[in-house]
């Protein structure tokens, strides 16, 4: 247990605050007292995390901390350390009896589950009301010191079990000690539909029936905007209880603006990392990182979300080897060389589960009272998702329009694009990604396509339009289908979505004009 003399406060004086600690680790009968001082009126941090050396001190040192802090009570400790999300739903991350029993070493020789002491030093930090930017740099150094000991301590304690989990404790030595972790991003309160998709990814094996089945991958793809991530995030928060070992979510930027695709050997350390591996413990080459995570799934049921994939090889070396893990992927590729994964290809919803979107996003009284405007709007944004979020959050912002309003300025197919933004959001930066990652030979056929009347065109429409032969013709579209750049109405019929027609018009039009500034500067410089 532990014995704090706290003397009483004196206005600039110093005084010296005795922390004793009985540590029952050692010898039945044997104690080990430390004594720890430090100034009340100090503005740092009274204590270097790095500098401690075992789990007794550790726990000393969170003592030391809270009484910097101004000792606020356990029930006050347990509102500012907030919630985490569990199995079983949202749990306090310091209820008062666990932060109490900790607090007087309980728990020792085993450190606190570092969920407890993340929740535990960030509440310290905002009683002493300290900024966001300080409270995180000081959580990210008790991360890593928490980290290094439970690596590094061996004490031969068994796993924590289910209780000992409950309470916020957590067994030293292990080398991955993140089971448990929820990294899930929050899911949307108005999603909406997609019912038909939720019971295919729901009608996996499960971890509860089939631990013996193999490790099921399921990919998502479709174009951007299409609500891949939406569903995915919401498919997963329902099936926490299936994975109770661990919900990680991890975004590989394939197509993020002014962001590099997350290789795999950093998403393997970021995830290793997240599982509580400390780096010293992280191999070097690839091989060797991807064995070490599937020997840290080994046996475990968790559900890991790989958001934004560019291709199958950045994907592979990160999938698990256990049998009863899920991985859902998503990506705006068709991912067909990935082998044993079970694809889904996400088009735009329906007309009626699109337009239950739109009412719920700008509000169902609005909607309601404008039923035809609300259908003109969805379907000029072709039913695409993010298209109706951006246009009800327009509407949001414009009290004063009606949907009907909206809808005849969405009718002018040469400003659609640019009424489809709110904020620092908008569909052409959601489009331009994809665009920008074609070839430039594609991106000029891509333009062509674009640019003809006919809505379902075939390799012998665009070999006459591009000059080439109809094989060469035939590769471009299946090229364009592979990235969701066009869609298969039928075997080697094709079509664009209005949307992405409308950008690539605007592409043609700002390259003329390029063109144009181009040839007038050089004409100016010939007379001049």
């Amino acid at each position: 247990m532990f014995v704090v003399i706290e003397p009483p406060r004196r206005d600039g004086a110093e005084f010296l605050c005795l922390c004793v600690l009985i540590d029952m680790s050692g010898m039945a009968g044997t104690s080990c007292r430390r004594e720890i001082t430090m100034d009340a009126h100090e503005p740092d941090m009274p204590v270097s995390p790095e500098h401690l050396s075992s789990a007794t001190e550790f726990v000393a040192a969170l003592n030391r901390l809270r009484l910097w802090a101004g000792k606020p009570s356990l029930r006050r400790m347990r509102v500012l350390g907030g919630q985490t999300t569990t199995a079983h739903g949202a749990v306090d991350l310091l209820p008062p009896s666990t932060t109490s029993g900790i607090l007087n070493g309980e728990g020792l020789p085993r450190l606190p589950r570092m969920e407890f002491v993340e929740g535990f030093v960030a509440a310290c930090l905002r009683a002493r009301g300290q900024a966001t930017a300080e409270i995180e740099r000081e959580v990210v150094r008790w991360r890593e010191t928490w980290r290094r000991l439970a690596a590094s301590t061996n004490l031969g304690a068994p796993a924590a079990g289910r209780k000992e989990a409950e309470d916020g404790v957590m067994a030293v030595g292990a080398l991955g000690t993140g089971i448990g972790r929820n990294d899930l991003p929050g899911d949307l309160a108005d999603f909406t539909g997609r019912g038909a998709e939720l019971r295919w990814l729901f009608s996996g094996p499960s971890a509860d029936d089939g631990a013996r089945a193999a490790t099921t991958v399921a990919v998502i793809d479709g174009m951007a905007g299409v609500g891949k991530t939406a569903l995915v995030v919401h498919a997963a928060h329902r099936m926490v209880e299936r994975y109770p070992d661990g919900q990680l979510f991890l975004r590989l930027h394939a197509h993020s603006a002014g962001a590099q695709p997350v290789g795999p050997e950093f998403a393997l350390e970021t995830l290793l990392r997240a599982w509580g591996v400390h780096g010293d413990q992280i191999p070097e080459e690839l091989e060797a990182r991807a064995a070490l995570w599937r020997a840290q799934l080994a046996n475990r049921r968790v559900l890991t979300v790989l958001d934004d994939v560019s291709n199958a090889a950045q994907v592979r070396p990160l999938l698990p080897g256990s049998a009863g893990c899920l991985t859902l992927v998503t990506s705006r590729r068709r991912l067909v060389d990935l082998d044993a994964a079970s694809t889904l290809s996400l088009d735009v919803p329906p007309p009626g589960d699109a337009i239950a979107l739109f009412a719920r996003a700008l509000g169902n009284d609005r909607a309601a009272h404008e039923f035809v405007a609300v259908g003109d709007v969805v379907r000029l944004c072709g039913y695409l998702p993010l298209a109706i979020r951006l246009a009800a959050a327009r509407l949001q912002a414009r009290r004063a329009w009606s949907v009907a309003y909206l809808a005849e300025r969405l009718r002018n197919s040469g400003r659609r694009l640019d009424e489809l933004a709110a904020g620092d959001r908008r569909l052409t930066a959601a489009l331009a990604l994809s665009y920008e990652q074609l070839a430039p030979a594609v991106q000029r056929v891509f333009r062509l396509l674009c640019m003809l009347a006919e809505d379902d065109i075939d390799a012998r429409v665009l070999a006459t339009t591009a000059h080439c032969d109809i094989a060469e013709a035939e590769q471009v579209l299946e090229a364009l289908l592979d990235v969701h750049m066009l869609q298969q109405s039928s075997a080697g019929r094709y079509r664009v979505h209005e949307l992405l027609r409308l950008y690539a018009r605007l592409m043609v039009r700002e390259a003329e004009a390029e063109a144009e500034a181009e040839a007038e500067a050089e004409a100016c410089l010939r007379r001049g």
